[in-house]
């Protein structure tokens, strides 16, 4: 949970919920799942003078997935870890 938590406050903007939170970031991937090779994907076109705070939030992310053994991250395997 805190890994979550820290990667919704490090997301540069507003959220609402955590539902809003996984929306934002499927948008920010494009559309796609919110999958490690998908974050990794994001994070190698950003710049952290630019997007530091996106970083972040990405990076932590990528660790959740790891810690938690998750192909993906959605609404049910949100459930499912908390």
């Amino acid at each position: 949970m805190n890994l979550l938590l820290q990667s919704i406050n490090d997301w540069s903007r507003t959220i609402v919920d955590i539902e809003e939170f996984l929306k934002q970031i499927r948008t920010f991937l494009g559309g796609k799942k919110i999958t490690i090779e998908n974050l990794e994907s994001a994070l190698g076109s950003l710049s952290p003078a630019r997007s530091a705070w996106e970083m972040e939030s990405l990076s932590g992310l990528i660790e959740l997935l790891r810690f938690s053994n998750l192909q993906q991250l959605d609404s049910d395997t949100i459930e499912k870890i908390f």
